[in-house]
């Protein structure tokens, strides 16, 4: 396996044009668990578990590409579901601004950047996820730990999303901003690096 440093990554990015199947393998906090939406002093005391420890492990398939629209993209799948009437418009980047010569592919943000990518646009892609507590694995899912979730959260768990749905489709085109910093393998035709 091949080995990328982050700039590096970033010049192999930029060769992408148009939209192209990536698989990653992703860390991050889980931002759902760690921003208090837990009773966590009791989640500590009896479980021994610190929400600002918990990280969530992703395998993923996306779809990324320099000069990639997400107004497009919906529009796209609005006219292959069959409903050419129907016409969306995405709004702004609600932060950051796209990286010259990179529109659509990367976003700085303060100080980082960011890859956008596209989720569900293949119903096969479907993301694996494990999250970890302090390095040991840790299911929020476990019965144990639901009187802990807020029911918003229970929902985040089990995976029960909305976004999308001011789309009009039927299956839902999700645009996400995964920090470079947060991936530890990609594929990008065929190849995979490993970011060291």
């Amino acid at each position: 396996m091949k080995t990328l440093t982050t700039p590096q990554l970033i010049e192999t990015l930029k060769t992408i044009k148009g939209a192209t199947f990536v698989t990653l393998d992703y860390v991050g906090k889980n931002d759902a668990l760690n921003k208090g939406n837990a009773k966590n002093g009791t989640l500590l005391g009896e479980h021994k578990i610190e929400l600002d420890k918990i990280t969530k492990h992703s395998k993923m398939g996306l779809f990324i590409g320099q000069g990639t629209d997400y107004t497009k993209l919906v529009n796209g799948r609005l006219k292959k579901e069959g409903k050419e009437q129907l016409q969306f418009e995405g709004s702004e980047l609600p932060y950051g601004f796209w990286v010259e010569g990179c529109e659509g592919l990367l976003i700085e943000s303060k100080g980082s950047i960011q890859l956008r990518t596209y989720a569900d646009i293949m119903h096969n892609s479907k993301t694996i996820v494990e999250y970890q507590n302090d390095g040991e694995v840790f299911n929020p899912k476990d019965k144990k730990f639901g009187k802990f979730w807020s029911a918003k959260l229970k929902k985040k768990i089990e995976g029960v999303f909305t976004e999308g749905a001011n789309q009009g489709t039927e299956q839902s085109i999700k645009p996400r901003n995964l920090s470079l910093s947060g991936i530890e393998r990609i594929t990008i035709g065929g190849e995979t690096y490993k970011i060291i």
